[in-house]
């Protein structure tokens, strides 16, 4: 059960990523952290923290077997190839250039897919923010990763939607659903329903800090504990990235955990 987990969780064991850059024009800055959790074998999870201009991507790898390893590196990777090495980094993207954004990263993963001559499925959920300016930014997202916001009144809120058989049953009222649909995905890279992708506008100025994270926090953690931890945290970001996901293992860890915790400098 949950409570036979040791929570003794070292700093040693979880991989972080916190870059931080005191001539950073951005003003915003992300600290993050990766477990494989309880029971995987290896951790499919990737992510990307780019302080200096203001990028931050999850990606949870669907498939096992390494093919989910092999996906959602290469979607942070091609992420990163596309702002960091191309116009887009002299840019403040909109919605449009986001959704193209998304579709660009897919086609490039079905190609690299023929080009390795990969036989198995290639695909992984992909979940970013991109801070364009001090006030505005932009979600791009595909899949069950999710974004929230922590408002100035402490509420965590959820800022995309699960693109899952579940939410789908959901909206159209269903009212009982299998558990299993909660792991069904509509559209992730590799396997995208375009209709679904979600490319929005966020104010940042109407929050305090944001966190990104794979599905093995928010669907092992209850709402309200993350939002206890992320409102009281916030500001010390390597701590709360540490409580999140000695959470989720507390809770059983049976999927890979990846969070980001961005706030203001």
């Amino acid at each position: 059960t949950s409570h036979d987990v040791d929570c003794s969780l070292q700093l040693s064991r979880i991989s972080y990523l916190a870059k931080m850059n005191m001539n950073n024009l951005n003003n915003f800055i992300g600290t993050g952290g990766t477990h494989k959790g309880n029971l995987r074998s290896q951790n499919e999870d990737s992510y990307m923290i780019n302080n200096r201009m203001g990028l931050f991507a999850v990606a949870d790898g669907v498939g096992g077997n390494g093919s989910g390893k092999i996906a959602s590196k290469f979607a942070i990777d091609e992420f990163n190839r596309l702002m960091v090495n191309t116009d887009l980094s002299h840019t403040a993207l909109d919605t449009k250039q986001g959704i193209k954004l998304i579709e660009q990263i897919n086609s490039a993963l079905n190609l690299h897919k023929i080009k390795i001559s990969y036989s198995d499925s290639l695909a992984t959920t992909f979940t970013s923010l991109i801070i364009n300016t001090d006030q505005d930014g932009l979600i791009l997202h595909a899949g069950d990763s999710r974004l929230y916001g922590l408002d100035h009144s402490g509420t965590l809120v959820a800022l995309t939607s699960e693109h899952t058989l579940a939410s789908e049953l959901n909206r159209q009222g269903h009212k009982e659903i299998d558990a299993t649909a909660s792991d069904a995905l509509l559209n992730c890279i590799g396997h995208t329903r375009p209709e679904l992708h979600e490319s929005v506008t966020v104010p940042l100025q109407n929050y305090q800090a944001f966190l990104l994270c794979s599905d093995g926090l928010n669907k092992m953690v209850k709402h309200e504990q993350v939002e206890r931890i992320v409102s009281k945290y916030s500001q010390q970001p390597e701590m709360c990235v540490k409580l999140l996901i000695e959470a989720a293992l507390a809770a059983g860890g049976y999927d890979n955990i990846t969070t980001i915790i961005i706030c203001r400098k």
